[in-house]
């Protein structure tokens, strides 16, 4: 297979060589030592909830949109029906729309009982409070659910060991599982996805939106750039940078494309609220913008072969200039919501492979 994963067991030989990468670990190292100059405390967290009454611990370390679907909105609905504690950055309560919030540091959590935890739910064990909840997980004999957040490139994080993975689909799951036989995999669907396809596409009376990437350590910063510069020069589509687009050379690139007339997107409305089609090498947001019913494209002057396999598992349409090709189909949504099936299954404790 083309795209088979670069890690699937070992998550130091994924740290190596995201590191190797350079600037996407300085983007972890920075957030690091952002968020410790916020909270004044080298390890200090966002709390909501009680440690020693908690059944389920939902660890989250970003607040973007993926994220914040594929593990807040499972969490609102087990808050009705099971203690849980959440630990996350600052602007985790807001996010969760809840009043009762406290800073606490990552030794204040190993230390706490944990006496009625079931399960800990992350996005993977390779960031700050995944790690953590992953550690509190395996002290205390806990499963440790990863849910799916976004799209599985090869270079994805290994799955922490022993861990239930809730994936978006059959194909991601044993992608991802990669034949490891202490994984089990149950599917959800993607809550993104879901939230997307209720919404309604503005009329296409605009310009069309790249998706930035420059971010990432997948391919070489020079391959997403060209791709955005081919595109938006073709179709008068406007750049929108990812959050993480923030380091010198980003920052430089973004001046050059001003200067030769790229404009930018700098609202970041909802996708569905775009008045013009959505492109990007493989951002989740081509397929957010297909749920919704908005024309999408994948671009790349030249796609190696492990991202041709991946455009064709997630059945992305790659752009062509002066073609007709159809967008992006809407990818396949699951009979009930991703996120209450996901409470269903933590509340039920049916976490067993299928």
């Amino acid at each position: 297979m083309d795209d088979q994963l670069w890690f699937a067991r070992d998550l130091e030989q994924w740290q190596r060589w995201q590191k190797r990468q350079g600037p996407a670990l300085r983007r972890v190292v920075r957030w690091v030592k952002d968020r410790r100059g916020r909270d004044r405390s080298p390890e200090q967290f966002e709390l909501i909830g009680d440690p020693e009454r908690a059944a389920v611990l939902v660890a989250i370390d970003s607040l973007g949109p993926t994220q914040t679907a594929a593990l807040l909105a499972p969490a609102k609905l087990l808050y009705d029906e099971l203690p849980i504690a959440i630990i996350g950055p600052a602007g985790t309560a807001r996010s969760f729309g809840s009043d009762s919030r406290r800073r606490i540091t990552a030794e204040d959590l190993r230390a706490a009982s944990w006496a009625s935890l079931r399960h800990v739910l992350g996005v993977g064990h390779y960031l700050p409070l995944g790690a953590l909840g992953y550690e509190i997980s395996r002290r205390h004999g806990i499963t440790f659910v990863v849910v799916q957040h976004g799209l599985l490139a090869p270079q994805v994080p290994p799955l922490p060991a022993d861990a239930t993975l809730l994936a978006f689909s059959a194909v991601d799951g044993d992608y991802w599982k990669s034949g490891r036989d202490d994984i089990a995999v149950r599917t959800v669907g993607s809550q993104l996805l879901w939230e997307a396809s209720k919404q309604r596409a503005a009329p296409l009376d605009g310009p069309g939106i790249f998706l930035g990437q420059l971010h990432g350590a997948e391919l070489p910063r020079a391959d997403f750039a060209e791709a955005a510069t081919m595109y938006c020069h073709s179709t008068g589509a406007h750049y929108r940078p990812h959050p993480s687009e923030m380091d010198l050379l980003s920052r430089r690139t973004h001046a050059r494309w001003r200067r030769n007339g790229i404009e930018f997107d700098l609202e970041r409305r909802p996708l569905a609220q775009a008045r013009g089609p959505i492109a990007s090498v493989f951002s989740t947001g081509v397929l957010e913008a297909a749920a919704s019913g908005k024309p999408s494209w994948v671009v790349h002057p030249d796609p190696p072969r492990w991202l041709r396999s991946m455009w064709e598992r997630y059945g992305m349409a790659p752009w062509q200039p002066h073609g007709d090709r159809e967008p992006t189909p809407s990818f396949p949504l699951p009979s009930q919501e991703p996120a209450a099936a996901i409470a269903s299954l933590i509340t039920k404790g049916d976490l067993s492979a299928t």
